[in-house]
């Protein structure tokens, strides 16, 4: 860790955001930093506990905050050998970091941003299906009000906004679902295998999905670690399912 005060590291990284202002003119991004940015101290603990997936920052501090409401999201900048990388982590009540995911070999040298509630955090996610509320690209459909109402108004934009209501299946459906679990629990007992997991990431590195196989056939998630599917294969060819249970194609195997 760096030997500079907290004081001096904020006062370096505003410095440089400053200067990029200047360079390159008005910047959304860097005005807000600027305006609702701070620095966060680390403390004795910041460390503890298991890592959580490498580069997948963003989902890391929003999970561990959904499981621990002692605990504040935090986004905005890791500085790495004085360099400024986009990160997430999170705060304790005393506002000293809780970093679940980098493990520190003397290269941080601060966290600069700010604070965000984890309900918002947690609707941004599912609406933008996608980790992280600052990417201007990847968060589109809720960083461009943050940005432009501030902090904490654009936090309650959204907040403001009714939830979508999710469509309940029927209960033939439920039905389907019930005994295509079973019928996969039975399988999975009668002959288990490892499970294979492929990750699905986009282009910033951030967890989109995952794909879990094993001798029954293969699982699909979002993101958030919902089911969206699977997919079982045989003599016949490749059956597709949606959430629910039901039949959504298939694909004739070879003659």
């Amino acid at each position: 860790m760096s030997t500079l005060t907290p004081e001096e590291i904020e006062a370096g990284i505003r410095a440089d955001f400053e200067m990029r202002a200047k360079a390159f003119g008005p910047n959304v991004y860097n005005d807000f930093m600027l305006a609702h940015g701070k620095c966060y101290r680390v403390g004795p603990h910041t460390y503890d506990g298991e890592r959580g997936e490498q580069h997948g920052c963003f989902m890391n501090a929003l999970h561990t905050v959904l499981w621990n409401d002692s605990l504040t999201y935090c986004e905005g900048k890791i500085f790495i050998h004085g360099v400024g990388l986009d990160h997430a982590w999170c705060i304790d009540a005393d506002g000293v970091v809780v970093d679940p995911t980098v493990t520190p070999v003397g290269q941080v040298s601060g966290y600069y941003g700010m604070p965000f509630k984890t309900e918002y955090v947690r609707r941004a996610a599912l609406i933008n299906k996608v980790y992280g509320v600052l990417d201007f690209f990847f968060a589109g459909k809720t960083a461009p009000k943050l940005y432009e109402l501030g902090l904490d108004a654009g936090q309650q934009w959204l907040l403001d906004q009714p939830e979508p209501k999710r469509k309940r299946a029927s209960k033939k459906a439920m039905a389907g679902a019930v005994m295509a679990f079973i019928a996969a629990m039975m399988m999975a007992h009668v002959e288990t295998t490892h499970a294979q997991t492929q990750t699905f990431r986009d282009a910033n590195g951030r967890e989109t999905g995952r794909a879990v196989t094993n001798n029954v056939g293969t699982q699909f998630y979002n993101a958030q670690g919902q089911n969206t599917g699977r997919a079982v294969t045989n003599n016949a060819g490749t059956t597709f399912y949606n959430s629910s249970g039901q039949i959504t194609g298939r694909s004739s195997g070879r003659k």
